[in-house]
């Protein structure tokens, strides 16, 4: 490792653990497209990402393909599954058979709320297939992509005390102060083409790249819960008064609750995105990548209902205070059509490294092991999908040529860390990577909050 390489990489290193002491709670991704090998690299790919890989996640990389002439994709799928309020074990106990949440005995109550690590739980779930993924080389340094991808994602917040009164109901004389509740979620359907290519190299550099993707978006469904917050009070006779102000709005709601039921149903919304990435190599050993993705938005314009409620609710029904759509029902004029309205897409900023440690070690040609660090930031969307700060770690060793083995950590200033795993088949026309970037499910078994797993195939033309 040269003197310079040396001062780069500690200074470096030396920001992103700042970073790391001092960032946000974050979900664990924000809008990443199907990238299995990054997946079990804890999502540490900005520098690294090739081909495919590199669509959606920095497409200045693709102008770093390897020796093929194209790629395909296999319908790769990942999913991915987080509550932080909420076990695998207390969903299948209390929840999976519809038993009333009230009637649990007090033990149970407790049990459930226990699972909440601070007063306000928060849940994403991501679901993103591939239909189709094409590279083509147009000369050694120039490489185009054409993508399609279909995906589902949704958040939200669910406050410790709105489940305290969904469990306890209107007892006599309580009161209950609910605030944070919040929840987006949209399907969707993007065709993105990108390109990389070189740029002009600086002295001190090896290499710079630059990449663009332009993605088209059809919407398919939305349902976003921007504001629930009252007091409620049940006095002595079991009547529950409160002062409630609630906003909701829904697009294509049927269509949401089965994406698959109709695959190419007319879409509901349509958008434009952009990404634009840069890659740079002081050698060819160490790389930095900074990309921006998922810049634009997307216009709904058909079946829009807005759902509204600022007014006082006097009610000896409890469930109507746990469902949106009741609320609404609960005063005149709470429902009613609305014209097209936007909403930005949930892009990501990434900055990160990627070191050929074996080569800065000098220890040969034999075993290769490849170490990336990545500090990404949601932009764009509002809270709930808005990814918070995240710093991430991964690793790739590769005993021999055609096994990668990989793992890597995520870590945000006030979440638990997870730890990601993946392994590789690298053949001469076929890559197969699988990977998960939690491995609690395994570990822990039904105690667990999150799932993830994903899963690639990709079909190389020499």
């Amino acid at each position: 490792m040269s003197p310079f390489e040396r001062q780069v990489l500690k200074s470096v290193l030396a920001w992103f653990a700042l970073q790391t002491l001092y960032g946000n709670a974050s979900s664990l991704h924000a809008g990443e497209n199907v990238n299995v090998r990054g997946m079990g690299m804890a999502r540490t790919s900005v520098a690294d990402a090739r081909g495919l890989d590199a669509v959606g996640i920095n497409p200045a990389n693709l102008s770093l393909l390897g020796r093929e002439i194209m790629t395909f994709s296999v319908l790769p799928i990942t999913g991915f599954l987080s509550a932080d309020f909420l076990t695998y074990d207390i969903y299948s106990k209390y929840l999976q058979n519809g038993s009333e949440l009230s009637a649990l005995s007090q033990s149970s109550k407790e049990e459930v709320l226990s699972a909440f690590d601070g007063p306000v739980g928060n849940g994403r779930v991501e679901a993103t297939a591939r239909l189709f993924g094409m590279t083509l080389r147009i000369d050694s340094t120039k490489s185009i992509a054409f993508t399609v991808d279909y995906g589902f994602v949704g958040a939200g917040t669910f406050p410790r005390e709105y489940a305290r009164f969904l469990l306890d109901g209107n007892l006599p004389g309580s009161t209950f102060r609910i605030d944070g509740v919040a929840a987006e979620v949209y399907w969707h359907r993007t065709y993105e083409l990108s390109y990389g290519m070189p740029l002009p190299t600086p002295a001190f550099l090896q290499s710079l790249s630059f990449g663009v993707g332009v993605k088209f978006v059809e919407g398919y469904g939305y349902f976003s819960l921007n504001k629930l917050t009252t007091t409620l009070v049940t006095n002595s006779s079991g009547m529950i008064s409160g002062d409630v102000s609630m906003l909701a709005r829904r697009v294509n709601t049927d269509g949401l609750s089965d994406p698959l039921k109709d695959f190419f149903q007319t879409s509901a919304g349509y958008g434009v995105g952009l990404d634009v990435g840069f890659t740079a190599s002081l050698s060819e050993n160490l790389t930095f990548g900074l990309s921006v993705t998922d810049i634009g938005s997307i216009r709904w314009t058909r079946e829009i209902e807005e759902m509204s409620l600022d007014s006082t609710v006097t009610t000896a029904d409890p469930s109507v205070l746990t469902n949106v759509r009741s609320l609404a029902n609960s005063t005149r004029n709470g429902r009613r059509s609305i014209g097209e309205f936007s909403t930005r897409l949930p892009g990501l900023v990434r900055f990160g490294l990627a070191a050929r440690i074996d080569r800065l070690l000098g220890a040969g040609n034999h075993d290769e092991l490849l170490a990336a660090i990545e500090y990404s930031q949601g932009i764009g969307a509002s809270a709930p999908l808005k990814g918070q700060p995240r710093i991430s770690f991964g690793v790739e060793y590769k005993p021999t040529s055609w096994l990668p083995i990989r793992g890597g950590l995520a870590v945000t200033g006030s979440s638990s860390a997870h730890v990601a795993l993946g392994l590789g088949l690298i053949f001469r026309s076929m890559r197969l990577d699988i990977a998960t970037e939690d491995i609690s499910l395994f570990l822990r078994g039904r105690s667990s909050s999150t799932g993830s797993l994903g899963m690639a195939v990709k079909i190389l033309v020499h």
